[in-house]
């Protein structure tokens, strides 16, 4: 049976009858031992694409042409698995492309050729968008900086929901090990520069969060106290802190 807070901060549980558990330590090992094969034979007939997996995140790069093709033979495969490329919740992205109204000819062709056969095809992104890879924004900077404060703003809806626990234990738990590695999912792979500005508000949240939750108020920056628990939380998680940046010089 697995626990999970709602939006509205209740619990409620859903049980398991097949497989792993939502965050088992073995999902995501029996997933890859699963997909590894399967996904390695096939793109070993696709040389020049170039396939990044993350979990059940896939990514293709590559001349458009050849990763379109590696992406069907793909689709095929994985069904053998009971898995399915779900094409609305794909993208292709061409970075000459993504100021263009429309997208290059190889891409026309292939919207044609799905609608021919009754397929749903890939949606292309453009007009300034981009696209996640393996979880983090990739595109130009306005597309990305959109991503962050998204992120941003489902991170400071879940500390509103982590406030109705009424166990302090739990709290501290969740605000720690769920939370607090938000963000750090979305930012790895971009530059700081990008990200840090974003980075610091949340770190300021999160730490805000934790003040409110067990004092009711924020407490003195001055105090000696607050100095001595902020240098606990700005340790490395392994060493119990949250890892929360470092003060600015």
């Amino acid at each position: 049976c697995l626990s999970m807070l709602d939006t509205d901060g209740s619990a409620c549980e859903v049980t398991c009858s097949a497989g792993v558990q939502q965050g088992d330590v073995q999902g995501g090992i029996l997933f890859n031992i699963a997909l590894h094969s399967v996904v390695g034979t096939t793109m070993a007939q696709h040389p020049e694409v170039m396939a990044s997996l993350f979990a059940d995140n896939i990514s293709l790069t590559g001349p458009l042409s050849h990763a379109l093709r590696a992406a069907q033979a793909l689709e095929a495969v994985l069904l053998e698995l009971n898995l399915k490329l779900n094409p609305t919740d794909s993208r292709v992205y061409i970075p000459e492309y993504h100021t263009s109204p429309h997208p290059p000819q190889v891409y026309a062709d292939y919207q044609t050729e799905c609608e021919s056969s009754d397929r749903t095809p890939i949606p292309w992104v453009g007009q300034g968008e981009g696209i996640p890879i393996l979880g983090f924004p990739f595109g130009p900077a306005e597309y990305v900086n959109k991503a962050l404060l998204k992120t941003q703003a489902d991170i400071k809806h879940e500390l509103e929901c982590l406030h109705h626990l009424d166990d302090g234990l739990v709290h501290f738990h969740v605000l720690h090990l769920c939370t607090n590695h938000v963000l750090r999912y979305s930012l790895r792979g971009l530059f700081p520069e990008a990200t840090r500005a974003t980075a610091r508000q949340v770190d300021t949240m999160i730490w805000e969060a934790f003040q409110r939750y067990n004092f009711g108020e924020l407490m003195p920056e001055d105090d000696n106290a607050t100095k001595d628990a902020l240098l606990q939380f700005r340790l490395p998680t392994p060493q119990g802190g949250f890892g929360l940046a470092p003060p600015e010089r």
